[in-house]
């Protein structure tokens, strides 16, 4: 299956309003909060701070998407390097959060064999270094990429790990299939466009919940990305109840709540983001999470 057969994007007025939101004093504010930095560096820093604090962390480098072949020779060598810097920091079962178009999956002049062929490098050299892959992208109406491609690597690499954006009113797959033993799936709750996803709470948190009943029963090793502190009771109950070792919840660079802190039955993952892309992520994050806007530092203050 070609990877770029993909749904629709999303809707024009909705790309504007996160292109406005990527840009200026507030978006500058709020990357200082919610991304590392630019570098690896900067990964570094941050995740020795993480390290302190007992919690296990993901990296998620926010490069540039591939245009080319050439593009993806960069993309390989960058990714990499920043799994053998990830192992070599000493965290504890540490992950690399993969933007799938980092490899050229939106680029017309990238062919599947191209882009695999490359992953699968990504894919030994994750495993070399002990490092988890968890494969993603930005915008959840191109999802249906990371399943493809998620299911291609994984007849090789069994233990990369996708995100399900939970509210999708289609989901690129059937659950089922990702209910199995081993598999590992990262379960985001954020809001989607309505042309997309769920607006009701009571059927996106309904959807949530089923999902991760199938999940879970199934035997998968779900991580769970939502700062909803009624979602987090639920998951707290469920992974008891299911006997689900390794069930983690996701904490976002500078988002982490007291709720997610206090679950005994899940261990704590904060996912550190980094690189020249970190506007696109700052506004994607305060879409899904509105209500972030109104904790982060805002630089504007009136006069006199």
């Amino acid at each position: 299956m070609d990877p770029r057969s993909l749904t629709p994007r999303l809707p024009v007025a909705t790309s504007r309003v996160l292109a406005l939101t990527s840009r200026g004093p507030i978006a500058r504010a709020a990357s200082k909060v919610l991304v590392a930095g630019e570098s690896v560096d900067d990964a570094i820093r941050v995740t020795g701070e993480v390290v302190v604090g007992g919690q296990r962390v993901s990296w998620m480098p926010l490069l540039t998407h591939a245009a080319s072949p050439d593009d993806i020779i960069t993309a390989r060598q960058e990714t990499i390097g920043a799994l053998n810097w990830l192992a070599a920091a000493g965290t504890e079962a540490p992950d690399l959060t993969l933007d799938v178009a980092t490899f050229g999956v939106l680029a017309p002049d990238v062919t599947p064999g191209i882009l695999l062929n490359a992953l699968r490098e990504v894919g030994q050299a994750a495993r070399n270094a002990g490092v988890t892959l968890t494969l993603t992208i930005p915008d959840a109406a191109l999802i249906e990429a990371v399943h493809v491609l998620g299911h291609e690597l994984r007849q090789d690499f069994p233990e990369v790990g996708i995100v399900l954006p939970t509210r999708l009113r289609r989901l690129p797959t059937e659950v089922s299939d990702l209910a199995r033993e081993g598999q590992r799936v990262r379960l985001a709750t954020g809001r989607l466009d309505a042309a997309i996803g769920l607006t009701s709470a009571r059927e996106s948190g309904a959807a949530f919940v089923d999902i991760t009943k199938q999940l879970l029963a199934g035997g998968a090793q779900v991580s769970f990305d939502t700062d909803d502190a009624l979602l987090l009771d639920i998951v707290g109950s469920l992974v008891q109840r299911y006997g689900a070792e390794g069930a983690e919840v996701i904490a976002p660079l500078g988002t982490q709540s007291a709720r997610q802190r206090e679950i005994d039955t899940l261990a704590t993952r904060v996912l550190v983001p980094y690189g020249p892309r970190w506007a696109e992520y700052v506004a994607n994050l305060v879409a899904a999470r509105p209500s972030l806007a109104l904790s982060l530092p805002n630089p504007i203050r009136r006069k006199g």
